[in-house]
């Protein structure tokens, strides 16, 4: 899990006696950058973590209250300090020096957020003390960062740039696309159903956290709303602003799960919208989206495995009563089995679908299967060449690849 890391500047400003937090991001040993924050503390507000094992073992007894301290006093007790630290505030008497540190330390969890925030929303990014300089930058003087544009594009203009500056794959600019087309069901209901916000507009710039909210609940009941209102809703599925692509005009009652993802998506595009300087404005600064739940996973055995590749489908429909044909045309048959032998096959192999798609019989060696596997994000690193040797079972699917009934 990445993570922010804060220390003190040795450096002290003449005039206010203050030095500046320095900022580190890591994840473990795959990156490590450093920057300056722009956020100035008295050093006597800073306190450093207390390496209580190092400090103990000088025979320094710790008292077990005690886990962080100023460098002074550190230097004073002998205390071996960890190279990470956090403002802290013990005085109760709210003077402006204390409010003014309480305010400086709250920026601070702010900036945390953001950094994590613009990094889990594009985890390819090639994560640089240049990078994340340029968060801190934006984050302490955004009006330097925001375009000015003669006329403001639409929410629904700006997410199709994002699809295609990030030259997103088809099928998840899809997934983006039907989110556009539900901020516009959402924003067309709102018009039709509240007399106050009969110009309501999802703008960039002042959607709020409270509309984030009533989005997300939105989502959750649209597909009973949509029965309550079903006149409106012929109107909200057909007519969609013009930058809209049109899809799918039928509703589905939708799982948690589903208005998640949504949720994370929609996320991801003002967080996306923030880092471009489009907008100064933050929504989701304060929204717990929550995390989609996992269900149990089954797994077949071996042998299931084996009668599920050898059945004859032939024989198995005929074996079928009316009810379990239902559904099931005899004349797809040779579908499902082209569809049995990919399962099968990836039984054996256990590669991506993505992988799986771009195989080609020069990808058999001498029974080998030889292939580089390839994420969904690349990070632009070489990948290792995947050596899979082949089963006879899975031998004998490539030999009939067109799956047998």
């Amino acid at each position: 899990m990445a993570q922010v890391e804060l220390r003190l500047s040795s450096k002290v400003q003449k005039e206010t006696g203050m030095s500046e937090i320095l900022i580190r991001f890591f994840l473990g040993r795959k990156f490590s950058a450093r920057a300056k924050s722009h956020i100035f503390v008295s050093p006597e507000y800073f306190e450093y973590n207390i390496d209580r094992a190092k400090t103990e073992k000088l025979g320094i007894r710790l008292p077990n209250n005690v886990i962080t301290a100023t460098q002074e006093k550190a230097e004073k007790n002998n205390y071996v300090l960890r190279p990470n630290g956090s403002v802290v505030i013990k005085q109760r008497l709210e003077t402006p020096e204390v409010k003014f540190h309480r305010e400086q330390a709250h920026k601070l969890e702010e900036l945390k957020k953001i950094i994590i925030d613009t990094f889990e929303s594009n985890r390819d990014v090639d994560v640089s003390s240049d990078w994340l300089q340029l968060v801190c930058d934006k984050f302490s003087n955004p009006d330097k960062f925001l375009i000015k544009k003669e006329g403001q594009k639409s929410f629904y203009e700006l997410a199709e740039e994002y699809i295609a500056k990030r030259k997103i794959s088809y099928s998840h600019a899809k997934v983006f696309r039907v989110l556009m087309r539900e901020v516009a069901r959402f924003e067309g209901f709102i018009r039709a159903t509240e007399p106050t916000r009969q110009k309501f507009v999802f703008n960039i710039d002042t959607v709020s956290k409270e509309d984030i909210e009533d989005f997300i609940e939105y989502l959750r009941h649209e597909y009973s709303l949509s029965k309550e209102h079903p006149d409106l809703y012929k109107k909200l599925l057909t007519e969609y602003p013009a930058s809209v692509t049109k899809g799918n005009c039928k509703l589905e009652d939708r799982g948690e799960n589903t208005v998640i993802k949504g949720a994370k998506r929609l996320k991801s595009l003002f967080m996306w919208f923030y880092e471009e300087g489009f907008t100064k404005n933050r929504p989701f600064d304060g929204i717990n989206i929550g995390t989609e739940k996992v269900g149990t996973p089954y797994y077949i055995t071996i042998d299931e495995r084996n009668i599920i590749a050898e059945t004859d489908l032939a024989t198995a429909y005929d074996k079928m009563t009316d009810e379990e044909r239902k559904g099931i045309s005899k004349l797809h048959l040779p579908e499902y089995g082209v569809q049995r032998d990919i399962f099968i096959f990836q039984c054996f192999v256990g590669c991506r679908v993505g992988d799986l798609l771009k195989l080609r019989p020069g990808n058999i060696v001498d029974g080998i299967l030889v292939y580089t596997p390839h994420k969904t994000k690349d990070n632009g690193e070489q990948a290792v060449q995947a050596r899979i040797p082949l089963h006879p079972k899975a031998m004998e699917l490539v030999k009939n690849p067109c799956g047998s009934v």
